[in-house]
């Protein structure tokens, strides 16, 4: 939870760099997203004329929208959400005022400055993945994250085990930190295989219209591993005090937090795009299988 003080400021600089959170990459996006900060219903982050953002926007918006699905339709999102430590992976089905309270932050300035963030994504680094097939939409998982987690867990393990050796007498904490992530990597590395050889197949094999008898069972399973994940990226980050460099810190050290935050960074975008979108449209779809005669 952030003070009233930084709550002001930080939304202020949300509100002024969001074209930038975008990322603007020419002068005609700059100019459009300034058009599109102008043409916004701004507000005073002191708070005497904030504006109340309760009816529904041109994207739809509303303090009432879950945080889960303004990220899964406009991506860049993601990074407002995360300077104000709202976790929109396992914590996406809570609407955006809850999200909001949960950090002492005003849900209609946090609206105000999620709407300024950008044109809908066209790169296919920022792609649309509601309107992918899920078959690429798995395939995207797999090859950008699971190929990520693979290739960064077991080095960033090593190196936290190098600082605990090294700085553990002056920092306590550490031994919690290396075995928090330690705990991640035992049970995020199987969660992988399981989803390329058992959950990713019958996926498959649901939009072939033969879903697996289990697959429902699958897919809740799925959800409970995340939310797991999810505390324990929490646990890492309350133990870093935010991912935090110590005065003391050498370089190895700072090697470690880096490599901390970008595993939670990478998680939240993994969990997201499963929690919000490949879960949700794969129980819509088997519903609409159930359903027929």
């Amino acid at each position: 939870m952030i003070s009233c003080l930084k709550q002001h400021r930080l939304l202020a600089g949300l509100l002024t760099i969001s074209s930038v959170l975008a990322g603007c990459s020419s002068d005609q996006t700059t100019r459009e997203s300034q058009s599109e900060l102008e043409a916004s219903t701004l507000i005073e982050v002191s708070g005497e004329k904030t504006q109340m953002a309760t009816a529904p926007t041109l994207t739809g918006w509303t303090t009432e929208t879950s945080i889960g699905t303004i990220v899964a339709e406009r991506p860049e999102t993601a990074r407002v959400l995360e300077l104000v430590g709202i976790d929109y992976c396992c914590g996406g089905q809570k609407p955006l005022i809850e999200a909001a309270k949960s950090q002492n932050v005003d849900s209609n300035q946090l609206l105000n400055a999620l709407l300024v963030v950008g044109a809908p994504p066209t790169t296919d680094q920022h792609a649309d993945w509601n309107k992918a097939s899920l078959p690429d939409l798995m395939e995207h998982i797999v090859t950008a994250h699971h190929g990520w987690l693979r290739r960064e867990l077991p080095p960033l393990l090593e190196t936290t085990n190098t600082v605990l050796r090294v700085h553990g007498d002056s920092h306590s904490e550490l031994a919690d930190v290396a075995a928090t992530l330690k705990k991640i990597n035992d049970a995020l590395l199987p969660h992988l295989d399981e989803e390329e050889t058992t959950v990713f197949p019958a996926l498959h094999k649901l939009v072939a219209g033969e879903p697996p008898a289990d697959i429902a069972k699958q897919l809740e399973s799925l959800r409970s591993d995340h939310d797991k994940l999810g505390t324990e990226l929490h646990r890492l980050r309350e133990l870093t005090d935010g991912f935090k460099v110590p005065d003391d810190a050498c370089a190895k050290y700072r090697e470690m937090l880096t490599g901390l935050s970008a595993l939670e960074r990478d998680m939240l975008q993994h969990v997201h795009l499963e929690n919000n979108i490949l879960l949700p449209r794969a129980q819509s779809l088997l519903a609409d299988h159930e359903s027929r005669p």
